[in-house]
């Protein structure tokens, strides 16, 4: 069930998320063929992030890197 509900999540997770971008980078490399695959390793991404948020309170893998804040 929780496997089928991230699945779901990641197919409508907006362009410049780096879900998004994550799933977008293994169907460029592996082909249009591998749209599954890409989509469990991005579930797999996003199951990662939230259990982090969940634990921690926050997600440190996205979080802008420092030269990114200095510049906004």
């Amino acid at each position: 069930m929780l496997r089928w509900a991230v699945i779901e999540a990641v197919q409508r997770t907006p362009a410049g998320t780096p879900v998004h971008e994550l799933k977008d980078a293994i169907i460029a490399r592996r082909g249009k063929e591998a749209r599954n695959i890409a989509r469990a390793a991005a579930a797999r991404k996003l199951l990662t992030c939230v259990f982090y948020a969940m634990r921690d309170g926050h997600v440190r893998s996205l979080a802008a890197c420092p030269a990114e804040k200095e510049a906004g």
